[in-house]
Formats: structure tokens, C-alpha cells, sequence
């Protein structure tokens, strides 16, 4: 699940790397 971070602004790369680690916990 990555989107290239480089291109995005930082509150999406924060909401990115939030959603990342909320979906490995529930695996």
C-alpha cells in the first residue's frame, strides 16, 4: 500500500502512514 510519498502533501502522507499501521494491526 504505497502511493509514493514523495508527491503528496504531508497531512496525506500522515493519513497515509495512519491508515498503514490501523489496517496492519487488524491483519
Amino acid at each position: 500500500m504505497s502511493f509514493g510519498s514523495n508527491a503528496l502533501p504531508p497531512s496525506i502522507q500522515d493519513l497515509i502512514s495512519l491508515i498503514e499501521a490501523v489496517s496492519k494491526c487488524m491483519i
